[in-house]
């Protein structure tokens, strides 16, 4: 997708107003999500109900999406619908096992883990023996994992089992990511569809499974709507916590298309920093002097992962701007978070 050019204030300003957009959408979508999910009634009841919040999330999403497409008048010939499917699948879900995985970890564990996403990409690849990585890769993984594990291990109460299978299964929420990205990279070079008319066929398709999944006779068919029904303070947090979701990702969407992926990376990991702190102080988790550690060697991977990323965008624009007229160099393809 060719990026829109801008002149320098208001490229500063456009992506100023991006990055405002993107953290004051999720940064309270990480206080309403965790505040569904440690939810109790006073009959002591908690909401494990993740298809019926996925489906008020992906309606949300695709209605705006929808929305957007129309009052920008763009062109329906180029809507992805049919290809749309397997990325769809795919993102929907990355998100039910992240939402799952906080019936059994808390949200700065899940907050933490979701910033580790070079891990499944760097295992794929060494398991495919496709791909070389550099050392500060390496290192940035490991002092990831190793932030993780001492964040989990120091954690007080619940069962290990329990741990373990939240950690599962934010696992399967990266490996998902990382296959929904490279797919839409091909349905964006094969179709030149915009990017919010693969928002909304990727939300169209994730709608359709996850309501065949809500009515299947594993689901949870109308039980999650009657208990939300049920508890008012519940059905505030579900609506705004979808409306946070869509707005933040059509932030997201717009700041691939104008600034790249370089800049959106920059804004994403910057909210999950602030996503931790706020929810530390908000929920009151008491974190031990060793979890803060452990909190600081993920944080340092991290930023392990951004020097490098700014490193390469800066050879790569000093590639391009080297690079004969006639022989333009081609952009990188990318994705979203």
């Amino acid at each position: 997708i060719k990026r829109p050019k801008m002149a320098g204030g208001s490229h500063m300003l456009g992506m100023l107003l991006a990055a405002v957009g993107i953290w004051v959408s999720y940064i309270p979508y990480g206080v309403y999500q965790e505040s569904i999910y440690s939810f109790r009634s006073e009959a002591g009841e908690h909401f494990t109900f993740t298809l019926t919040l996925l489906v008020c999330q992906v309606l949300a999403h695709t209605i705006t999406a929808l929305f957007t497409t129309l009052a920008m008048r763009e062109n329906p010939a180029t809507m992805p619908l049919r290809s749309a499917w397997f990325p769809g699948a795919t993102f929907v879900g990355a998100m039910f096992c992240s939402n799952m995985a906080l019936e059994y970890v808390s949200y700065p564990t899940q907050a933490l883990a979701k910033s580790s996403k070079m891990i499944p990409v760097m295992l794929g690849g060494l398991i495919m023996g496709s791909e070389k990585y550099s050392l500060i890769q390496y290192l940035q993984v490991l002092l990831v994992t190793i932030g993780i594990t001492v964040f989990q291990w120091k954690k007080s109460g619940g069962s290990k089992e329990s741990d373990a299978f939240g950690l599962v299964l934010l696992l399967a929420s990266l490996l998902l990511d990382g296959l929904t990205g490279p797919r839409q990279k091909v349905i964006t070079r094969t179709t030149r569809c915009t990017s919010f008319q693969l928002m909304l066929c990727c939300n169209l398709w994730a709608l359709i499974f996850v309501v065949i999944g809500l009515f299947s006779p594993f689901g949870e068919g109308l039980a999650g709507f009657h208990f939300i029904y049920s508890h008012p303070s519940l059905y505030h947090h579900v609506l705004l916590f979808s409306l946070c979701s869509a707005m933040g990702s059509s932030f997201i969407f717009y700041t691939l298309k104008a600034f790249g992926p370089l800049r959106l990376t920059l804004i994403t990991t910057t909210r999950k920093f602030f996503t931790v702190f706020v929810s530390v102080f908000v929920f009151g988790h008491f974190l031990t002097p060793s979890q803060w550690f452990a909190v600081a060697l993920v944080l340092g991977g991290v930023a392990l992962e951004l020097v490098e990323k700014l490193s390469e965008g800066g050879q790569a624009h000093a590639t391009e701007s080297s690079a004969p007229a006639s022989k333009p160099v081609a952009p990188k393809s990318f994705k979203a978070e």
